[in-house]
C-alpha cells in the first residue's frame, strides 16, 4: 500500500512543473487603440475565455474529443488611460483555452472584441517571484466592417476565413458569426470542399443527371436525395473523390478527422501521390502531400484529430492560394512497408 501511495505522489510531483501556473504577482500593461491611434479614455472591460478544464487522472486529460467550449476563466478591470497597469494573477491550472472574448464600454459606448486570442494575456516574461505582461486591443469602429462578429483581424484563421467567405466557399450563421471552433461533419466537409473546386452548374445538376428519378437516395442509402447536402455528395461520388463505407453508407453526421479529410482533399484537388509502396498507415501518402504543401495548420496535432471550421478554412485557403509561409502540421511517419 505504501508503494502505491508513493507512486501516486511521484506522479503528481512529475506533472506539476509541466502544468502548474502558480498564482504569482502579475502586472499587465493594457493598450487600447482605435483607428490605429491611442485611446486615452477610461474603459471598463471584462475578458471571458472559453475551452475545457481537465484533471490529469481522467481519460480526457489530453484529448476531450468533440466538445462545446464553455467559459472556464474570466476577469474584469478598469483601464483609466492608455497603457494602464492591472494586477491579475491568471491562475490557469488544468485548463485548455480555445479563445477569449472581450466586452468593454467607455464614454463612446459599448463594444465587443470576439476571439482576440487563445489566452487572456500575451507577451509575458516572468521569474520565480513575478510576471510582467502586456496586451493590445483594437476597438472595432464599425461592426459591419468585420467579416464575422467572432473573427477579429488578429485571429489565427482570419485571412483564411476572409478568403473562403469572399469566394463563397463557406458562409456564416444567421447571427453573423463564423464559429471557427465548431467541428465539421462529413456532410459539411463535402459541401465546402466541392464548392471550392467545382462549378455551380456541375453541383446543381448532379442529382438530375446522375441519380435515377425513382431512387430515394443519392448513391448512399443514408443520403436522402432531397437532403441539403445530397448534391455535394453526388458530385464527390461521381468524381470518385469519396467512396463511403463498406455497408453502403456515407455517415453524413460523423465528424471528420485529418486522416479521412486528407484522402478526400488530395482526390478533389487532383494531387499526385506515391502509390508504388505499400503503407502500413493507409492515410500516410495523402497526409504526406498536404504536409509537403504546408497546408495543415499547427493547431491540428494528430491524424485522428477532428477538424474544426477554422482549420478547414485554413487548409482550403493554403491549397487554393499556395500559402506556404504559415506554421503548419508536420507529417506523420511515412508508414512505408519495406
Amino acid at each position: 500500500m505504501k508503494k502505491i501511495i508513493l507512486a501516486v505522489l511521484l506522479f503528481f510531483l512529475s506533472i506539476q512543473p509541466v502544468f502548474a501556473d502558480l498564482t504569482i504577482p502579475t502586472t499587465t500593461k493594457v493598450y487600447f487603440e482605435k483607428d490605429g491611434k491611442q485611446y486615452n479614455k477610461k474603459i471598463e472591460y471584462t475578458v471571458k475565455c472559453y475551452g475545457f478544464s481537465f484533471v490529469p487522472w481522467k481519460e480526457e486529460f489530453f484529448q476531450p474529443g468533440e466538445y462545446t467550449p464553455t467559459k472556464i476563466y474570466s476577469y474584469s478591470a478598469t483601464c483609466p488611460n492608455y497603457g494602464c497597469e492591472i494586477n491579475e494573477n491568471y491562475y490557469l491550472n488544468y485548463v485548455k483555452i480555445d479563445y477569449c472574448d472581450l466586452e468593454g464600454k467607455s464614454d463612446d459606448g459599448a463594444f465587443k472584441i470576439k476571439n482576440f486570442a487563445s489566452e487572456p494575456i500575451t507577451d509575458c516574461s516572468k521569474n520565480d517571484e513575478e510576471r510582467s505582461c502586456q496586451i493590445r486591443f483594437d476597438i472595432p469602429t464599425d461592426k459591419t466592417s468585420l467579416i464575422f462578429l467572432d473573427m477579429h483581424p488578429n485571429h489565427e484563421n482570419y485571412d483564411a476565413v476572409e478568403y473562403v467567405k469572399s469566394k463563397k466557399i463557406i458562409s456564416g450563421y444567421p447571427d453573423n458569426t463564423f464559429r471557427p471552433y465548431l467541428g465539421v461533419n462529413r456532410a459539411e466537409f463535402t459541401k465546402m470542399l466541392v464548392e471550392s473546386v467545382f462549378d455551380k452548374n456541375v453541383i446543381d445538376n448532379c442529382i438530375q443527371q446522375n441519380v435515377q428519378s425513382d431512387w430515394g437516395y443519392a448513391y448512399f442509402k443514408d443520403v436522402d436525395r432531397n437532403a441539403w447536402y445530397a448534391k455535394y455528395v453526388c458530385v464527390a461520388k461521381n468524381k470518385n473523390i469519396i467512396s463511403g463505407y463498406p455497408d453502403g453508407t456515407f455517415k453524413p453526421e460523423k465528424p471528420i478527422n485529418l486522416a479521412e479529410a486528407s484522402k478526400i482533399l488530395v482526390g478533389a484537388f487532383g494531387y499526385p501521390y506515391d502509390s508504388s509502396h505499400q503503407y502500413d498507415l493507409w492515410y500516410s501518402p495523402f497526409i504526406g502531400v498536404l504536409s509537403d504543401k504546408k497546408a495543415v495548420p499547427e493547431s491540428v496535432e494528430t491524424e485522428s484529430q477532428n477538424l474544426r471550421r477554422g482549420e478547414f478554412a485554413e487548409i482550403i485557403y493554403r491549397l487554393k492560394e499556395n500559402i506556404t509561409n504559415k506554421p503548419h502540421y508536420n507529417c506523420c511517419p511515412t508508414g512505408i512497408l519495406e
